[in-house]
């Protein structure tokens, strides 16, 4: 793999990790460890996605990997802006097939099988979604941990799993559900959303994220992505989750991702803070 630039994370800071853009339009996340700088998704314009690595001082040619969740477009437009600039690319084989990839252009991901870019651990979370081998990830590096769970239409016992033991949690909350049955959306596409295999409500993503959260471990932030712009809207997307976590003692800070823009930047220091807490309440 190649070596990050000159202008490395500090080595006091292990990861962070930043949404380029979040939404049915485009979705994109920028991911840097102490040794590896990873792109996950590349669903927005080659152009935005070299304004977005600018201001993180990186080029296409600057990453270690491009980890793909599956192949719609709003998770990958950009991806022969990758390819062209020999980024590693990383995919399921039936994203990969999808999209045409040959063997030699990408390394496969598997379900539940952990792959390492320096200190970067990636394992692929089996999601359900109208895709052909769908992904969510769980990102961890020297003790800290992201979980990227988007694009699916029901949560299982391993989701809940792999998102209680994350120190982030990036989650769906797609849809209001009285908005999208009540909303322009044509039949046939209200049922695809609301399906098995299209995406989570509000309610649901409130559901997963309560029960991920106890008073001594789950994230302690909580990112709201992929929101529809027709569906939804930040503030009924957040108040579903804060009136499900309101009567738990534990509180994660809750965020609603931006569509089209970059959102704010989450570092392992946040996730220590909340230890130095809990250490502090226990004692």
């Amino acid at each position: 793999m190649k070596s990050l630039p000159v202008t490395q994370v500090p080595s006091s800071v292990r990861l962070r990790i930043q949404s380029l853009a979040s939404g049915s339009s485009g979705n994109a996340y920028i991911l840097q460890t102490d040794s590896a700088a990873v792109l996950i998704d590349c669903g927005i314009g080659s152009r935005e996605l070299h304004r977005c690595l600018a201001s993180w001082e990186m080029t296409p040619g600057d990453l270690n990997g491009v980890v793909l969740t599956h192949e719609h477009g709003d998770h990958v437009r950009s991806l022969g802006t990758v390819l062209s600039r020999q980024v590693p690319v990383y995919a399921t084989r039936g994203t990969a097939d999808a999209l045409g990839l040959a063997h030699d252009q990408y390394t496969r991901i598997v379900w539940n099988q952990t792959i390492t870019i320096g200190s970067l651990a990636i394992t692929p979370i089996q999601t359900s979604h109208d895709a052909a081998e769908p992904c969510g990830l769980m990102l961890q590096s020297r003790g800290f941990s992201i979980a990227l769970i988007t694009d699916l239409g029901v949560t299982t016992n391993s989701t809940l799993e792999y998102a209680s033991t994350s120190d982030l949690l990036i989650i769906e909350s797609n849809h209001c559900h009285q908005m999208l049955q009540s909303g322009p959306y044509p039949a046939h596409l209200k049922r695809r959303v609301a399906s098995n295999l299209g995406h989570l409500s509000n309610d649901q993503c409130a559901d997963l994220i309560s029960g991920a959260i106890s008073a001594s471990s789950g994230p302690n932030h909580v990112w709201l992505a992929h929101l529809s712009a027709t569906n939804n809207s930040a503030q009924i997307a957040s108040a579903a989750t804060l009136h499900r976590l309101a009567s738990g003692r534990a509180q994660p800070i809750v965020n609603v991702l931006p569509r089209g823009r970059q959102g704010p930047i989450w570092i392992e220091s946040l996730a220590r803070a909340r230890q130095l807490r809990m250490a502090i309440d226990v004692g």
